[in-house]
């Protein structure tokens, strides 16, 4: 193959469209961060697993989830910095103190921080963000199938539920991000502070 045949074959690949998320979520914060690795290191040591660590500025809880697209439409995200701009919540703590693997497929499984009564916060901002993007005719609407978690890992192995040692943090934001898939790229579009 000639040199430009290899180039020609590179430019493509690189110019391939791809395929982003949009959503709104929350971030650790720098201490939740340090917090939340050592509880996924201390899984991984107990359990032999090596699957490698989230970044830890890219942890977050995800709040709802707008779609997969080749190319985000801009009106989707104006709807969606609309909705945000009419949520009106305090700022609030929240408390990861125990962790397993979802299990619901049979590899690559995401091994995840959950709370207890200590994130219901996130279960209102989930509502107040969903009842915000009815108003504006988007229409997620909130759900009570919403479990707010946040990724440590993945593996292949499943591990059950258990206590670990508590990640916390004060939620003071959400922001809307566009992540691009397979390229671990988040790129925040706007973001809305929390009153107090």
């Amino acid at each position: 193959m000639s040199s430009i045949d290899r180039m020609t074959r590179f430019s493509a690949a690189a110019d391939k469209p791809t395929l982003s998320r949009l959503f709104l979520a929350t971030f650790l914060t720098p201490s939740a961060q340090v917090d939340s690795t050592a509880v996924a290191k201390a899984a991984q040591r107990e359990h032999g697993l090596h699957g490698p660590l989230i970044l830890p500025d890219r942890r977050h809880v995800t709040l709802f989830f707008l779609g997969k697209f080749l190319h985000v439409p801009p009106s989707l995200v104006a709807l969606a910095r609309k909705a945000a701009d009419r949520v009106r919540m305090q700022a609030f703590d929240v408390t990861f103190d125990r962790a397993m693997s979802f299990d619901d497929k049979p590899v690559n499984r995401p091994f995840v921080l959950l709370g207890g009564n200590a994130v219901d916060g996130l279960l209102r901002l989930h509502s107040a963000i969903g009842s915000a993007l009815d108003q504006v005719g988007v229409g997620a609407g909130p759900s009570d199938m919403f479990l707010p978690h946040v990724t440590l890992f993945y593996d292949d192995q499943a591990l059950p539920i258990r206590e670990v040692e508590p990640v916390r943090w004060r939620v003071r934001e959400f922001v809307l991000i566009q992540s691009l898939q397979r390229k671990t790229v988040h790129i925040p579009l706007s973001s809305w502070r929390l009153e107090g």
